[in-house]
């Protein structure tokens, strides 16, 4: 069962050069891939599982935040900053 998951690694890193790839979708991938070995800290697993999750729901709250910013909030801005975010 090690073999498949250090096939995966090396598959995907002659894919994608970790240095060219997104960090927390290699961390995704890794957690998968971890499981995979069979011998597994639970706990540590667990704080992956679990710090990747929380860091998507941050992800998704700020992302509904900005669907919910007004532009009528603009006239609140420094004239500065008003042409730019009526160009956006």
């Amino acid at each position: 069962m090690v073999e498949y998951p250090l096939s995966t690694q090396i598959t995907n890193a002659l894919k994608r050069p970790l240095r060219k790839s997104l960090p927390r979708l290699v961390a995704r991938s890794s957690i998968s891939m971890y499981e995979g070995y069979g011998k597994q800290d639970d706990n540590l697993l667990q704080f992956a599982r679990l710090g990747f999750k929380l860091l998507q729901h941050l992800h998704k709250n700020e992302i509904s935040e900005i669907y919910r910013w007004n532009i009528s909030c603009v006239d609140q801005l420094p004239d500065y900053m008003k042409l730019f975010c009526r160009e956006l």
